[in-house]
């Protein structure tokens, strides 16, 4: 049993909360296969999560070595208080060198990882005289070898100032910071040294796991150079993968920075993907485990615990009165549609409403403003990590000056526009030719899965309100449209930042919740 809701940073996560980690297909498949190397989930879908899951399976299944090998430290991740390479990035102008200077980047980084892991190995090998495949080869390439180069870089392998091997990541700094420096001649020292590499990592075969956990907030930072990167990133452990069946390489991407890729391999990087998506009961399925594992005097009633979790947490305020329509809802519909659909959207609320916990329980005004604050916290945090998106386009702004209404026809739509293009001109700001994010609001609304639309249900007579998904990023700049609808709907995650004279829609708002089809 436990006092808190579950842990929104996942490395703080538990060997117990890993073990309540939902499944469905792709994150099986992911888990229990070495088909699926990168987990592909928008920011708080759990991508960390799953990546420490499998590192830990791994260690325990024993059959190969696992990098980094440190148990206490089961993945590895970037630490560096500054964006080396930002400098390089800059130099080059052609995007599609770009992903191929990065990939060489990475595939350099992950090489030298996986000789320093194996380097105490076959040192101990080579010291006690045992015969074995890898430390005769060893030997043989040192002695043997007619390149200066490739001997002082196995040397400098063999003699590496850090007693416990080092991570990716480490190297990857590293050589960011001499890219810096050097440019495109270190870029071509990289390369040279890759090869090299190559021909001892082909005597191997060991199974060898490598880890790399890649920080969402990178990217909020300094987006140009972390798309390159991981595009870099992805194409090196496609590459690595198929030269050297023995190293498995598993990794996670932001789904809207994966979004961005777009090459002739975009098809093959599929049978490689694991993507994060989940359903509504897939998502309140999280949100009743954690109330299971909570302590009694947390509960309202505890012995409906396991058969009926929502009820022991919320008791009499289980069933949520809407004051706007009149009508009543499930405290699990009524958490889930002031969700953007992601896993830590889910276990925020739980935290939240901890914290608005009386001691004999909850009121439904309780459990409304409860869920009210920790919407205005998701809000927040994903207007945050899509500004790389949108640029001087300020939603927060638009919606609280130019938008009166949860429910939009077209005509409030052209208004709104009216209103905003009227206030940029005062503003000095000159409306751009090209589209973009500044000249087309409620697209970028709709992208973004803020704003939704009327959808038919195929087979049937049913339309329901449709939301995007977070995390697909936008549309080409020219193709950016609204789809065919009577109405829009304005999500409810962002509906505290209409002014509070708005007009309420007389029907509830949310994801895939029924409505009239006009």
């Amino acid at each position: 049993m436990k006092r808190t809701f579950g842990h929104e940073d996942a490395s703080a996560a538990t060997r117990e909360s890993l073990d309540t980690i939902i499944k469905n297909n792709d994150i099986l498949l992911f888990l229990d296969t070495l088909e699926k190397r990168y987990l592909v989930g928008p920011k708080g879908s759990g991508k960390t999560l799953l990546l420490l899951r499998k590192a830990i399976d791994r260690r325990e299944s024993g059959d190969g070595l696992c990098i980094p090998s440190t148990s206490s430290n089961p993945v590895d991740r970037l630490d560096a208080a500054e964006h080396v390479g930002k400098k390089f990035n800059y130099q080059i102008s052609d995007p599609s060198e770009a992903g191929l200077a990065w990939a060489s980047v990475w595939k350099h980084a992950i090489y030298s990882s996986v000789l320093h892991h194996l380097r105490d190995e076959i040192l101990d090998d080579i010291e006690s005289g045992n015969d074995t495949d890898i430390s005769n080869e060893w030997v043989k390439l040192i002695k043997d070898s007619q390149d200066n180069d490739f001997r002082t870089l196995l040397d400098k392998v063999i003699s590496s100032f850090s007693p416990i091997p080092l991570g990716p990541f480490h190297y990857f700094t590293e050589l960011g910071h001499r890219l810096d420096v050097s440019g495109h001649k270190m870029l071509s020292q990289v390369r040279s040294e890759c090869q090299k590499m190559n021909v001892y990592l082909s005597l191997v075969r060991r199974p060898i796991y490598v880890f790399l956990d890649n920080l969402d907030d990178y990217y909020e930072r300094e987006p140009a150079l972390w798309v390159n990167s991981m595009y870099g990133q992805l194409r090196a452990v496609r590459e690595v993968s198929l030269s050297h069946k023995n190293i498995h390489l598993f990794t996670s991407i932001r789904q809207d920075v994966f979004e961005q890729f777009n090459d002739e391999m975009r098809l093959q990087y599929y049978d490689y993907v694991a993507h994060l998506k989940y359903t509504k009961k897939e998502l309140l399925q999280i949100f009743a485990t954690h109330i299971t594992e909570l302590d009694d005097d947390l509960l309202v009633d505890s012995s409906k615990r396991t058969a009926d979790p929502w009820s022991a947490f919320f008791g009499d305020a289980e069933l949520i009165h809407d004051k706007n329509t009149g009508t009543q809802e499930h405290a699990c519909d009524y958490i889930y549609r002031h969700t953007l659909g992601r896993p830590r959207d889910i276990v925020h609320i739980g935290t939240i409403l901890l914290k608005f916990r009386i001691e004999s329980g909850f009121t439904p005004d309780d459990v409304r403003n409860a869920v009210r604050a920790a919407q205005i916290d998701i809000s927040l945090q994903y207007l945050k990590e899509v500004e790389p998106l949108t640029g001087d386009f300020l939603i927060s702004e638009f919606l609280s000056k130019h938008v009166n209404t949860y429910v939009l026809n077209k005509d409030d739509i052209e208004y709104s526009i009216l209103s905003y293009f009227e206030d940029l001109e005062q503003q000095g700001i000159n409306i751009p030719d090209y589209v973009c994010c500044l000249n087309t609001p409620f697209e970028t609304l709709y992208d973004l899965g803020l704003l939704g639309y009327i959808q038919e249900v195929p087979g049937t007579d049913r339309c329901i309100q449709q939301f995007r998904r977070p995390g697909q990023g936008l549309s080409q700049t020219n193709k950016r449209t609204l789809p065919e609808s009577p109405y829009y709907f304005i999500h409810p995650v962002i509906h505290h930042l209409l002014p509070p004279t708005s007009t309420k829609a007389r029907f509830i708002l949310g994801h895939e919740i029924n409505v009239e089809c006009k």
